[in-house]
């Protein structure tokens, strides 16, 4: 029956959810404040700020947890929405991983993106298509990526506000 197979779905999605920071050296937190805006019916804007604290549990004679922050990161997007629900993006980056230490390694981004989703039956398919100049030190990477998400509903054929859904 259907709602047994979505209940399967839903358990496995929880119980595998953990496993990828469990298998890191140390575990990892990674609080983000994110915020957006509109400035019109195409053009957007949004940004987060990023912290990562490794949790490492202290051997018998420290006793407890080292939970210290290596990374701040702030990010900021201005969005144009094209027709077809179609996204471009341009954004910069800055961030510093270890911004306690004497030795911090600041980066810059410059971010350009185009992004669009289609339907599947009753999934949401979700890509990104990321290209990245990365700036660190005295070095010039670019980056190229690209990213596919998927969202369905668990309760109808399609996602409604109030609805609860699987990212």
């Amino acid at each position: 029956d259907m709602n047994g197979f979505i209940k399967f779905i839903l358990l496995l999605y929880i119980f595998n959810a953990g496993k990828g920071v469990l298998a890191q050296t140390p575990i990892i937190w990674e609080p983000e404040a994110a915020f957006s805006f509109g400035i019109n019916e195409r053009w957007s804007g949004n940004g987060k700020l990023v912290l990562r604290y490794p949790i490492r549990i202290l051997n018998a004679t420290e006793q407890g947890l080292r939970f210290r922050n290596s990374l701040f990161e702030g990010q900021g997007f201005v969005n144009y929405r094209l027709v077809g629900g179609q996204r471009l993006a341009l954004g910069l980056l800055y961030g510093v991983t270890d911004p306690w230490e004497a030795l911090q390694k600041p980066e810059f981004r410059i971010i350009e993106q185009y992004g669009f989703r289609t339907l599947v039956a009753k999934f949401s398919l979700s890509h990104r298509l990321r290209v990245e100049q990365r700036f660190r030190e005295k070095d010039l990477q670019q980056r190229m990526r690209y990213r596919i998400t998927t969202d369905f509903p668990i309760q109808g054929s399609r996602i409604d506000p109030g609805e609860l859904y699987l990212i």
